[in-house]
C-alpha cells in the first residue's frame, strides 16, 4: 500500500486543522470536501504526520502487517494516542490491523485504511474463543503482533504458540513492568516502555533484555492552539483521571479541596476513573462535606470529551499506571498539579506542572490557591507546558521509534526507516 493511494483524504487534510479529539474543522474552501468523520480525521492526522516524517519524498511500498492488541485497560488510558498511531502507521503504508475486546474498535477506524478485529474478550473465561477468531480473521497471520500493556498476553501466547511471530510488549504502567518481570521474556520477543522506570523491574531480574528493551515517550497530535489559561470570570474547573484503588491517594485530593474552598468557593471537581476505591474516594468526599463541588465518574473514557474544558488536571499520587490525560492536559496548556514522585519524565517541575510533596494536602492547597491568584505565573507554566510537549512529544517521534522497533524484530519485512532517502522529491498529492 502507498499513500498516494488515498489522495482525497490527503487533499481534505490539507485543508482542516485538528481538535482535541480527532474531529476536523474546515478552515477554507478547499479541495476534497470536508472530512466527514471523527475517524477520516483522525487518519488525515496520519496522513501529515507522515509529511512531517517523510516530507516531500515518496513512501515506498511497506510489505509489512502488524497486528495491534487493545483491551479494556489500555483503552481508556491510552485509545487516543493507540488510534493515532495506528493510523500513522497506514499512511506511512504498513498493513494495520487492531483487535480489541471494546466497541470502540468498530467506530475509530471507519473509512481508513486499518482493518479492525473485534472479540467478545480478551481475558478470562469469554476468551477461549479468541484463538479461533484470530485464526479465520487473520490468515495468513501478521508479520508482528503489538500488545498494548500485558492483560492480553495469554490469549496471544497461546494464538501464536506454533509461530515465530514477532511480538512488540508495550509497557504501560507498573504492573505491566512487574508482570512482565515475573514472566520473564521470551524467544522473539521485544519491550518498548512509555518510561525508563517501567523497563528497571525487568532489567534487575533479566539484564540481558536490555538488548530487546527501549523506551518511547507517550505522544498525542494536538490542535496548533493551546487553550488560554484559566479565566478568572468562570468557574474553576479540575479534573483528576486515575486508576481508583486505595493507593490513589484521594484523600489528599479531598482535603486540599476543604482547604481551597475557605477562601475560594467557586469551582468544580471532576474525578473520572473506576476501581475498586469509587466507595472509598466517595467516604472521604462526604467526610468533608464537599460533595456539592466533587463529582466521581465512574466512566473512565470521558476524560477525552471534557479535558478541552477544564482548567486544571491534577495528579495527587504518584502515577504508577500512566494515563495519557495529564500530558495531553500539558500539551493543551492547562495547569498541571501534580505530587512530585512521578515516574513519568514528562512531569518537570515549574515547566509542565506544579509539583507538591507526596501525601501533602497543604501544599496541593497551596498551588490551587496560585491558579486563582497568580494568572502571569499561571499563563508562563500554560506556554512552557505546551512547547514542551509539542517539541518532545510528537507523534511522528514515536511512529519513527515504533519503526526501529519492528525492523529489529523483524527486518525483512519491516524497513529500518519508513522512507527512501535516496528517492527524488516528488509530490504524492500530483499523483
Amino acid at each position: 500500500m502507498r499513500i498516494v493511494a488515498d489522495q482525497p483524504l490527503r487533499r481534505r487534510a490539507d485543508v482542516f486543522r485538528q481538535d482535541t479529539y480527532g474531529c476536523a474543522e474546515r478552515q477554507t474552501p478547499g479541495r476534497g470536501g470536508a472530512l466527514r468523520t471523527p475517524a477520516e480525521a483522525c487518519y488525515a492526522v496520519g496522513v501529515m504526520a507522515v509529511s512531517e516524517i517523510v516530507g516531500t519524498r515518496r513512501v515506498p511500498p511497506a510489505s509489512g502487517h502488524v497486528l495491534h492488541v487493545v483491551d479494556e485497560d489500555a483503552l481508556p488510558r491510552f485509545g487516543l494516542m493507540i488510534a493515532q498511531c495506528t493510523q500513522v502507521l497506514a499512511a506511512l503504508g504498513l498493513r494495520v490491523s487492531v483487535l480489541s475486546d471494546q466497541a470502540w474498535v468498530d467506530e475509530a477506524f471507519i473509512e481508513t485504511p486499518v482493518q479492525t478485529i473485534r472479540i467478545p474478550a480478551l481475558g478470562g473465561w469469554r476468551a477461549w474463543r479468541a484463538e479461533r477468531v484470530l485464526s479465520a480473521r487473520l490468515n495468513p497471520p501478521p508479520d508482528l503482533v503489538h500488545v498494548w500493556g500485558t492483560s492480553p498476553l495469554g490469549v496471544i501466547e497461546r494464538w501464536r504458540a506454533n509461530t515465530d511471530m514477532p511480538l512488540v510488549i508495550h509497557l504501560l504502567g507498573m504492573t505491566d513492568a512487574e508482570r512482565l518481570a515475573r514472566r520473564g521474556l521470551r524467544g522473539n520477543e521485544s519491550v518498548v516502555a512509555l518510561s525508563a522506570a517501567l523497563l528497571a523491574p525487568l532489567l534487575e531480574r533479566s539484564p540481558l533484555a536490555a538488548g530487546v528493551a527501549t523506551t518511547i515517550a507517550p505522544a498525542i497530535a494536538l490542535p496548533i492552539h493551546a487553550t488560554r489559561p484559566p479565566d478568572p470570570t468562570r468557574t474553576l474547573g479540575l479534573m483528576c483521571v486515575t486508576s481508583l484503588t486505595p493507593e490513589c491517594r484521594m484523600d489528599v485530593l479531598v482535603d486540599a479541596i476543604a482547604q481551597h474552598r475557605r477562601d475560594h468557593p467557586d469551582f468544580q471537581v471532576m474525578v473520572v476513573g473506576r476501581g475498586p476505591g469509587v466507595s472509598a474516594a466517595w467516604e472521604q468526599i462526604r467526610a468533608r462535606d464537599v460533595r456539592d463541588c466533587v463529582s466521581v465518574i465512574n466512566e473512565p473514557q470521558l476524560w477525552e470529551k471534557v479535558i478541552n474544558d477544564v482548567d486544571v488536571c491534577v495528579v495527587p499520587q504518584c502515577e504508577r499506571e500512566f494515563w495519557l490525560a495529564p500530558l495531553m492536559a500539558m500539551g493543551l496548556g492547562k495547569v498541571v498539579l501534580a505530587a512530585r514522585d512521578q515516574l513519568g519524565e514528562w512531569f518537570v517541575d515549574q515547566r509542565t506542572c506544579w509539583q507538591f510533596t507526596p501525601g501533602s494536602a497543604v501544599e496541593l492547597a497551596y498551588l490551587l490557591g496560585r491558579v486563582v491568584e497568580q494568572p502571569k505565573h499561571v499563563e508562563a507554566l500554560s506556554s512552557s507546558s505546551a512547547e514542551h510537549v509539542r517539541q518532545r512529544h510528537t507523534v511522528s517521534e514515536m511512529i519513527s521509534g515504533l519503526c526501529g522497533v519492528y525492523h529489529q524484530a523483524c527486518p525483512t519485512r519491516f524497513p529500518d526507516q519508513p522512507y527512501d532517502q535516496r528517492e527524488e522529491v516528488h509530490d504524492a498529492g500530483s499523483e
